[in-house]
């Protein structure tokens, strides 16, 4: 999901309480992507996979990590590189401190315990 919040700017979930995404999440029907169309087809690939309804299907259940390491989309990822950190990120943030939380939505770190600030809504 983070990768669809991340490509669109909008979460899957925009607008639904709590309650309402737990029931499409249950539900046998198919999570609306529509905002993928003009992704790449890679990409797409990706995200339908992570986000099967199917566990056995989804990206990952076979061979954990390594089956998404080995996704179509990851191609010319060089996976030695990133695990030694010699690549570079495409954003980095300037950060004031090491405390500097403006990058992060204003509802998480206002609230004296974040972690379940979302739950509650």
């Amino acid at each position: 999901m983070l990768l669809y919040e991340m490509y669109t700017g909008h979460t899957l979930f925009e607008g639904l309480s709590i309650a309402e995404i737990f029931k499409v999440l249950r539900s046998s029907e198919e999570l609306d992507l529509h905002k993928l169309n003009k992704a790449s087809s890679r990409f797409r690939s990706l995200v339908k996979m992570l986000l099967s309804k199917d566990p056995q299907e989804r990206l990952g259940a076979l061979d954990d990590a390594n089956e998404l390491m080995r996704h179509q989309f990851f191609t010319d990822t060089d996976w030695e590189k990133v695990q030694s950190k010699e690549v570079e990120p495409i954003m980095k943030p300037s950060l004031k401190s090491t405390y500097d939380t403006r990058m992060f939505d204003p509802r998480i770190t206002s609230t004296k315990n974040p972690g379940n600030s979302m739950l509650l809504g």
